[in-house]
């Protein structure tokens, strides 16, 4: 038996002080109390902030799923439970302001009592508490830049985003939306990828759209494959049977199978083949010389996602005419 505590730093609506005993399918049954508790603060002279602490009696009964009583497995199955219920009680009871926490929402340590003997967690926050990265000027210019990129170009926003947010979920232990977020960001890549050859075979804009609605695996093993002049199928070409095999059937499994658990092995495995996918894709682009050598997409041949026909230029006049021009002259 595992006994461990979460200390939220925001208050979970539930009566206090009950216990409850639930099964999770396939490996666990976890005993969990919910203490309410407050945290002082400053603000505006609001001192007694209600928050709640989580008590969890963790009973692992699977040991063939792999080592289920070491702290890190611990932890991240009570993680993944806990989300679940509150996911059930905001649904059930119309809680919607009720939010889902992160491992940032936590202390930077959990002290776990394994078999009798008291373990330290370390979460992955502690370390970024003792050693913060070096900021600088270029960093918000960098972000700026690729910002105004995604405004004007949205497939690329589209690719960029979504991994952003595969990886913060990944760090976040949240491998179930890592693995969603992950494949969103390869279709668009994929999707990308159509366009630029659609396009360089002289296909109206008409057609290059109507291309995008083909089922996504057809579109690799026929429509890429003659683009590039490479076997793409899958089954005989190694690296597109490891994205199919590992991030395109994990997220099948959640989206039409109800799969809602993901083990870490899983989830690294599946961006690890998103990874060589995008790279092994990306030198064929570049081979078949559809994009530059150092990978940049010739964005002039992409639509510009402009509402109501403004242009770069237009939206800076209106914002200068709305009193923001000193602004948006300092930034040039």
């Amino acid at each position: 038996m595992i006994k461990l505590k979460f200390e939220l730093n925001f208050h979970l609506p539930v009566v206090e002080d009950i216990t409850f005993i639930s099964g999770f399918p396939d490996f666990a049954t976890f005993k969990y109390r919910f203490i309410e508790t407050s945290r002082v603060t400053n603000i505006q002279g609001f001192e007694d902030i209600p928050s709640t602490t989580i008590l969890i009696e963790y009973f692992p009964e699977m040991p063939e799923k792999g080592n289920l009583s070491d702290p890190r497995s611990a932890f991240a199955n009570c993680f993944i439970f806990l989300n679940n219920f509150i996911d059930v009680y905001r649904f059930v009871n119309g809680l919607e302001q009720i939010k889902n926490f992160t491992i940032l929402d936590l202390p930077p340590y959990i002290i776990m009592n394994i078999d009798g003997a008291d373990v330290l967690y370390t979460l992955p926050q502690f370390f970024e508490l003792v050693s913060k990265p070096e900021t600088s000027t270029e960093m918000v210019d960098k972000a700026l830049s690729q910002l105004n990129l995604w405004k004007l170009h949205q497939p690329l926003e589209v690719i960029d985003k979504f991994l952003s947010k595969a990886i913060h979920h990944i760090y976040n232990e949240e491998y179930v939306f890592a693995i969603i977020e992950l494949q969103t960001s390869f279709e668009s890549y994929i999707r990308l990828c159509q366009h630029i050859i659609l396009e360089k075979e002289g296909a109206s804009e008409e057609d290059i759209e109507k291309s995008m609605m083909f089922p996504l695996k057809n579109t690799i093993e026929q429509y890429l494959a003659k683009g590039l002049n490479e076997n793409l199928k899958i089954g005989s070409n190694e690296i597109m049977t490891k994205w199919y095999n590992t991030l395109y059937k994990n997220r099948n499994h959640i989206v039409h199978s109800g799969l809602s658990y993901i083990t870490g092995d899983e989830v690294y495995s599946s961006y690890d083949a998103y990874q060589v996918a995008v790279n092994y894709l990306s030198d064929l682009m570049v081979r078949e010389k559809l994009i530059t050598p150092e990978k940049k997409v010739n964005i002039t041949s992409l639509n510009k996602n402009i509402q109501k026909g403004y242009d770069e230029d237009t939206i800076i006049e209106i914002l200068k005419s709305k009193g923001i021009a000193s602004f948006l002259e300092d930034q040039t």
